[in-house]
């Protein structure tokens, strides 16, 4: 359970980090299904209540996002870090 509650962020966080940096539409327009997702878990996570996240997406272009993420403690202690492809396609009408 825990590993996977680190696994959802990175794998969630990162669409918001390339949307949100060109707001225009609420909801959006746009999808961005996962084609591939890798993550590392570093340390545990049961201990910490709370995690910070960190989603960047470092290139979007051509209908693909290449997207990173990394998951910390309260302590400032990196405990999972991943990386993922995403395919940004235009949101179905009835969906929008």
């Amino acid at each position: 359970m825990d590993a996977a509650r680190v696994l959802v962020l990175i794998d969630t966080f990162t669409w918001p980090a390339t949307f949100r940096a060109h707001p225009s539409h609420e909801p959006s327009p746009w999808i961005a299904p996962n084609l591939d997702l890798y993550v590392r878990f570093h340390r545990e996570t049961s201990a910490h209540e709370w995690l910070y996240c960190l989603g960047r997406a470092d290139l979007a272009e051509g209908g693909l996002i290449a997207a990173h993420g990394a998951v910390w403690s309260p302590e400032r202690k990196l405990l999972a870090s991943g990386s993922s492809q995403l395919f940004c396609s235009p949101r179905p009408a009835q969906f929008r």
